[in-house]
């Protein structure tokens, strides 16, 4: 239980998705054979971090706050959280004015406009009441394209293996969020927005997470990568499923979301191969 206290606020400080994204972007990097400079890493880990604050901030503006956890959370906290995006963003752009990398401040510019007028237009059809059907597909694809920013900012020559990463990335983001959904819709924790996962019924819903899940896994042979990492990126899809199953266990003390986020940093383990 004390684990369970203290990886709760490793959750509610977004930190299981930054080391989620950075470790993704390690693996990329070894798909890709693109050696990333560590300040890649640092800069991604911010961006990270701003996105998801700024994201749990601004739900706190929506006609109907959330009640989750971690949207209380940062309503309590909100004066930390806009300083601390403040103080992240200054020293990403110290980083940025000291490396200067203009490629990737390029492609880092253009993903930056795509995030704000997602959220802009979350909070606006928020209000509106009406349904963002587009919710999910459009922050999987940003969450590929953050990650992958070091390859389509430079390179005009991709690889079958970097699509197949960014294919897989997709699939995986995108089903982490259709769970949450499910599980949270179920629980009546949603926000006042409806997304893809209100339109679907009970049986396309599982139709469609079978299909998503078979298929990410049959891709992953494709990646090029040491048969034991194989084995465990073709189950990573299969235990997201996990609270599915097990819906009371994991609907206490918001397990699911726990699990669902902290499967995305698995990949650190190849790390020790």
């Amino acid at each position: 239980m004390r684990f369970l206290k203290i990886y709760r606020y490793f959750s509610f400080f977004n930190l299981d998705i930054v080391f989620g994204a950075l470790a993704f972007a390690w693996l990329g990097a070894q798909v890709s054979n693109i050696e990333l400079p560590s300040y890649h890493y640092s800069l991604l880990a911010m961006a990270v971090w701003s996105i998801y604050t700024l994201d749990r901030l601004m739900d706190n503006y929506l006609p109907n706050t959330p009640e989750t956890t971690r949207h209380a959370f940062w309503k309590r906290h909100a004066r930390w959280g806009w300083a601390g995006i403040v103080l992240v963003c200054i020293a990403a752009l110290a980083i940025l004015f000291y490396f200067k990398p203009l490629h990737l401040l390029k492609g880092g510019l253009m993903l930056a406009v795509c995030v704000g007028i997602y959220l802009l237009s979350k909070q606006y059809q928020s209000k509106a009441k009406q349904i963002c059907w587009w919710k999910e597909v459009v922050i999987a694809l940003s969450y590929v394209l953050g990650i992958t920013i070091a390859w389509w900012s430079v390179s005009n020559i991709w690889s079958i293996e970097m699509y197949v990463f960014c294919l897989y990335l997709f699939l995986l983001a995108f089903l982490n969020l259709m769970v949450i959904g499910r599980l949270e819709k179920e629980e009546g924790l949603t926000l006042s927005e409806k997304s893809l996962v209100d339109l679907l019924s009970e049986k396309s819903f599982n139709i469609l997470i079978t299909i998503i899940v078979a298929f990410s896994a049959i891709v992953v042979p494709f990646l090029s990568l040491p048969y034991s990492w194989d084995i465990l990126l073709a189950a990573l899809p299969w235990l997201i499923l996990f609270p599915l199953f097990l819906t009371k266990l994991f609907l206490y003390e918001n397990l699911y979301r726990y699990w669902v986020d902290g499967l995305l940093i698995l990949p650190l383990i190849f790390l020790l191969f």
